[in-house]
C-alpha cells in the first residue's frame, strides 16, 4: 500500500493531483487533501501508454469536506472495445491474400471501422498528454523504441523467407505505420487542443493533402494524415457523449448497423480497392481524380465514425476475460505483426479454401488475440515490447 509523496507531491501510481491545502505530519490519509493510501501498482510509464493507455482522469472533484476525491478506476469499457478491434486487427491480416469473395467482403467490412476506432480511442484517451518530461520519456519507450525492434525483426524475417535485406527505418513495414502515426498525434496534442476548431481542420488536411502525388509511406505520412481526424474527433469528444452509447437503446442499434453494415460491404468489395481503405497515398496514385477521390474519402470518415459508435455501444461494460486482452492490445498488436508478416510475404493458396478458408481464418484470429493477450504471454514477451531504456532516456525529474 503506498501513500500520497509528502509535501503534496501528486501520486505517482494513481495520478491523483497535489492537493491545494497545507501541508502536515504524514498520517494514514494524507491531512490537508484526505486522499486514501494508494493501492495501484505503479508503472514507470503508466501517464503517456499505447492505444491501451488509462482513461484520461477527470478534473479533480471536490469532496463535502473540501478535500479531493479519490481518482476514477479504470472503466473496462475500452479495454473491452480494443479486444474486439485487436481480433479483428489479426483476422483482416490473415484473410488479406485470400482472394475469395467471402474474404474480400469480410476485409472489407473490418477495414471500413476497425482501425478509425482503434485511432478515435487513442485521441479519446490522449486528452491528458501535456508533453510533460514523464510523459515525453514514457512515448518514446512505449512507442518509439518497440517500433525499431520490431522494425530490425520485420528485417530479418524478410531476409529469411526472401533472401532480401534492407534498412528503411522510416518506411513502416506491415502494421507497424501505427505506432509512428500515434507517436506524431500525441506530440501534436498539445497543439490541436488549443486550436478552436481541430477537427474542422483535420478534415481539411484529410481531403488536401492527398492532392500531393508525392504522398506516400515514409514515415507513414500518408496515413498520419489519413487518420488524423479519427484522433481529433477522439481528441475533442467529451465523456457525456461517449455516455449515450451506454445506453440499452444505443447497443440494439449499434448491433443492427454491424449486421446491415456487411450488405454493402459484399455489394461493392469487388469495387473496392484495399489501397482504398489503407488512407495512405495519393488520389493519383490510387488512380482517382481529385473530385471523386475526396468524396470518397468523405464517405470513408463518415462510415468509419459510424461503425467506431457502433463498436463501441455493442461493447460490454463489464470487467471480462476480454479487458486483459484489451489491457495488453499493444502485446497482441506487435506480436501478430512478426508472426503473420512472414506469411504475407510468401504466395499461400488461400483462395482454394472458399467461404469455409474465411470462417477458419476468423476463429484461428480470435484465438490468437486471445492467447497473445494473456497475462502470461505478456510477461513472457514484455522485455521485447517493452525493452528497457535507461541506457537511452534521461531520469524524468521529479515534481517540485
Amino acid at each position: 500500500m503506498r501513500r500520497h509523496r509528502s509535501r503534496c507531491n501528486a501520486c505517482r501510481a494513481c495520478a491523483s493531483p497535489p492537493c491545494t491545502g497545507a501541508w502536515g505530519a504524514q498520517s494514514e490519509r494524507h491531512p490537508p487533501c484526505f486522499q486514501p493510501p494508494c493501492t495501484r501498482r505503479y508503472s514507470r510509464y503508466r501517464e503517456v501508454d499505447d492505444c491501451c493507455s488509462d482513461d484520461p482522469p477527470a478534473e479533480p472533484a471536490l469532496a463535502e469536506d473540501g478535500g479531493l476525491q479519490p481518482h476514477k478506476p479504470r472503466d473496462p469499457w475500452f479495454d473491452n472495445a480494443r479486444a474486439i478491434l485487436i481480433a479483428l486487427v489479426i483476422v483482416g491480416h490473415l484473410i488479406e491474400q485470400m482472394g475469395t469473395r467471402s474474404s474480400d467482403a469480410l476485409y472489407t467490412w473490418i477495414y471500413a471501422f476497425h482501425m478509425p476506432a482503434f485511432v478515435l480511442i487513442s485521441g479519446y484517451l490522449s486528452k491528458s498528454f501535456t508533453a510533460s518530461a514523464r510523459q515525453s520519456k514514457a512515448l518514446v519507450a512505449t512507442l518509439l523504441v518497440p517500433y525499431v525492434v520490431f522494425r530490425t525483426i520485420h528485417e530479418v524475417e524478410r531476409w529469411l523467407v526472401t533472401g532480401g535485406f534492407s534498412v528503411k527505418l522510416f518506411n513502416p513495414s506491415f502494421a507497424l505505420w501505427f505506432l509512428l502515426a500515434l507517436f506524431v498525434w500525441r506530440l501534436a496534442t498539445p497543439i490541436l487542443r488549443v486550436l478552436r476548431y481541430p477537427f474542422i481542420l483535420a478534415v481539411i488536411l484529410f481531403v488536401t493533402v492527398p492532392l500531393d502525388s508525392s504522398l506516400g509511406t515514409t514515415f507513414t505520412l500518408g496515413r498520419i494524415f489519413g487518420f488524423l481526424p479519427y484522433f481529433v474527433l477522439g481528441l475533442v469528444l467529451r465523456p457525456e457523449y461517449f455516455e449515450i452509447l451506454r445506453r440499452t437503446w444505443a447497443r440494439w442499434v449499434g448491433a443492427g448497423v454491424l449486421v446491415l453494415g456487411a450488405i454493402p460491404a459484399w455489394i461493392y468489395s469487388p469495387r473496392l480497392a484495399h489501397a482504398d481503405l489503407y488512407l495512405r497515398g495519393s488520389y493519383e496514385s490510387a488512380g482517382h481524380g481529385w473530385l471523386d477521390g475526396a468524396l470518397l474519402r468523405l464517405l470513408l470518415l463518415a462510415i468509419g465514425i459510424t461503425g467506431t459508435a457502433a463498436v463501441l455501444a455493442v461493447t460490454s461494460r463489464a470487467q471480462t476475460w476480454c479487458t486483459v486482452v484489451g489491457r495488453n492490445s499493444l502485446t497482441v498488436y506487435l506480436l501478430q505483426a512478426a508472426i503473420i508478416f512472414p506469411l504475407n510475404l510468401q504466395s499461400l493458396p488461400g483462395g482454394a479454401w472458399g467461404a469455409a478458408g474465411t470462417v477458419t481464418a476468423a476463429i484461428a484470429g480470435v484465438v490468437l488475440a486471445a492467447f497473445l493477450g494473456s497475462p502470461l504471454v505478456e510477461r513472457a514477451t514484455h522485455w521485447m515490447v517493452r525493452p528497457p531504456t535507461g541506457w537511452l532516456l534521461r531520469r524524468a525529474p521529479e515534481p517540485a
